[in-house]
């Protein structure tokens, strides 16, 4: 009996500390300092999560466009997918734009804070989260801006 629990215990991934997100449901994004701990998160991930199909490790976001330095971890290599959240649905290439889906709350937060007839102008929109919210809730005017190309083209 104890050693079919001990063989249990090792065919389980390993119970890791970290948080990551997960854009689309198929994409996983750790942010971990140590590269190699990062590989074994990215191994459990896909061990206990069957819908994502890819894992990036974040090293960080840089330039004017705010791009993410991601390196591949584990999985099939894929970096776009479509993330749905507030009735809304974004194509997001994680390579060439930031993104966040933990602001969902926040960016349906802002949605009902604004009135009808208003004019909304979201700078720095990246891929357009608020702007495609408030346009989809509200009638209003929205302008939506950004330095990234591939944002804009998203």
């Amino acid at each position: 009996m104890e050693r079919e629990v001990e063989e249990e215990a090792r065919e389980r991934p390993r119970p890791f500390r970290s948080s990551f997100d997960v854009v689309g449901g198929d994409i996983a994004i750790v942010k971990v300092r140590d590269v190699e701990r990062a590989r074994e998160i990215a191994s459990s991930i896909l061990a206990s999560n069957s819908h994502v199909s890819a894992v990036f490790h974040d090293a960080g976001i840089s330039g004017t466009e705010r791009r993410r330095r991601l390196s591949f971890l584990a999985g099939s290599y894929h970096t776009l997918t479509e993330h749905r959240e507030n009735g809304i649905r974004l194509f997001v290439d994680v390579e060439k734009v930031y993104f966040s889906p933990r602001l969902a709350t926040e960016r349906m937060r802002v949605c009902n804070r604004v009135a009808d007839g208003e004019r909304v102008l979201d700078m720095f929109a990246g891929i357009g989260p608020f702007s495609i919210t408030i346009a989809r809730y509200r009638r209003c005017s929205v302008t939506a801006v950004d330095i990234n190309s591939d944002a804009i083209g998203s």
